[in-house]
């Protein structure tokens, strides 16, 4: 993988410890995927003709699902096809969703409502702290707000850029808090 080439060229030529090198290549690779996601968000809207939609999207879906948690898959390739499908459906429904309605808010804010209920939602293999845990739920409530907030302005206005990606990224990240919370509590019954 051209990524991975990359990685132990940096590592190479910096003359990265051993030790070092684990969390480093850890945090390339991160930085990597999140490019990729990113790269891949801006061209497909491009393609959809929904370059902005495609950044308010992505922007609030990236920073909700850092905060609010929710399901993470077991591997990185699965991660990358998830994230591939989440991204070309939720751009899809941005492009073809009718413009925004009031009872349509009234969906957002019971998975507003949910997101902060259930913030965060950690994954298995990497547990929060309980000082974690609270200042996670702090910013998921203070992310989800600020985006209903938005979304109100823009119904008010009557405007469309920022409503359905809003909404569609509020939908998303709830639909992975709740698949989050489900496949926790299976594998932690599992280890009982």
């Amino acid at each position: 993988m051209i990524r991975k080439k990359i990685i132990n060229a940096f590592l190479k030529k910096y003359n990265v410890r051993d030790e070092d090198a684990v969390i480093l290549e850890y945090g390339l690779s991160k930085m990597f995927m999140f490019l990729e996601d990113v790269v891949f968000t801006l061209v497909l809207g491009y393609l959809l003709g929904i370059i902005i939609e495609s950044i308010v999207f992505q922007t609030l879906f990236i920073l909700l699902r850092m905060y609010a948690g929710g399901y993470h898959s077991e591997t990185e390739e699965k991660c990358k096809i998830y994230s591939a499908l989440v991204t070309v459906s939720s751009l899809v429904l941005i492009k073809f969703l009718p413009d925004g309605t009031w009872l349509s808010f009234l969906f957002i804010l019971a998975a507003s409502a949910l997101i902060s209920i259930l913030a965060p939602v950690e994954a298995v293999k990497k547990p929060l702290s309980d000082a974690e845990r609270k200042i996670y739920c702090k910013r998921a409530v203070i992310i989800t707000v600020i985006a209903d907030v938005i979304l109100a302005f823009d119904l008010i206005l009557g405007g469309s850029i920022f409503y359905k990606p809003i909404m569609v990224g509020l939908y998303g990240v709830c639909i992975f808090m709740v698949i989050g919370k489900i496949s926790n509590k299976r594998a932690h019954e599992t280890k009982i």
